[in-house]
């Protein structure tokens, strides 16, 4: 295997985990961030500061769809639906609730 090709892979996944990385900052501090103006706590139950609510948000979405009546009416009505964080569920996971979401709406 070539080194120059090695250095690409491994320039590629540290880049990809960075951004990766940095898009579960971004909408953990937006979340708390949105949680101080309406004077509530936000996201602090998953990991350390609530870090990986993100993650259990991407990984628990269709349980969510059968224990919350809001969630089910809101994807029955709406007109558009896009599905974020489906890097980092698993892609049957993510077939799974896509088709899902399909039936629904």
């Amino acid at each position: 295997m070539s080194t120059d090709l090695i250095i690409g892979v491994t320039k590629a996944a540290l880049i990809l985990g960075l951004l990766l990385t940095n898009t579960i900052l971004l909408i953990w501090l937006e979340r708390k961030l949105v949680a101080g103006m309406q004077s509530r706590v936000g996201p602090d139950r998953a990991g350390p500061f609530g870090i990986l609510q993100t993650v259990a948000d991407a990984v628990n979405g269709a349980a969510t769809l059968d224990t919350q009546f809001e969630a089910v009416s809101q994807a029955a009505l709406a007109d558009l639906i896009i599905l974020s964080k489906t890097d980092i569920a698993s892609p049957q996971l993510v077939k799974d609730f896509k088709s899902r979401i399909e039936k629904i709406n």
